[in-house]
């Protein structure tokens, strides 16, 4: 018995065009531009060598800002300056370094936004000793994010 020969051609995106010889007739179609615009987008994540860029993030996207510190010292990180109609604050953690036990050990201060609304937004932050007023400020931390 003589099996038919199909040919098939599919679009793949980063590829061209790709011809398959018998291969199993064409049931379905699937978009594979849609499946790739659905998947979760990785959060951008914002380091401390990034001071004073300018980032442009999708509206729904997280940020996420690593800045190290060391809170035995007293000085914290704290938000200065936001604007939450447009950058929505989820969280704040702290991570110490992986030398548990060690006193005064430093480590990473996360924070977490969302951007909720089109715009532009200054991100600024302090680290400091809240206790001693804005006077104990070691040092400050600025962003642009560009939300679309």
């Amino acid at each position: 018995m003589l099996m038919p020969i199909t040919l098939v051609t599919v679009l793949e995106l980063n590829r061209g065009f790709i011809s398959y010889l018998n291969a199993q007739p064409v049931v379905g179609v699937v978009d594979r531009y849609k499946c790739i615009k659905n998947q979760k987008v990785p959060p951008l994540t914002i380091a401390q060598a990034d001071k004073g860029k300018t980032f442009t993030v999708d509206s729904g996207s997280v940020i996420v800002l690593n800045l190290a510190e060391n809170p035995s010292t007293g000085y914290i990180w704290e938000i200065e300056k936001t604007d939450p109609d447009v950058i929505e604050f989820q969280n704040s953690t702290f991570y110490s370094s992986p030398t548990y036990g060690r006193t005064g050990v430093g480590g990473k201060r996360i924070f977490t936004f969302k951007a909720k609304a089109t715009g532009v937004v200054r991100l600024k932050l302090k680290e400091w000793q809240s206790w001693q007023g804005d006077r104990s400020t070691d040092q400050r931390f600025d962003v642009t994010l560009q939300i679309k």
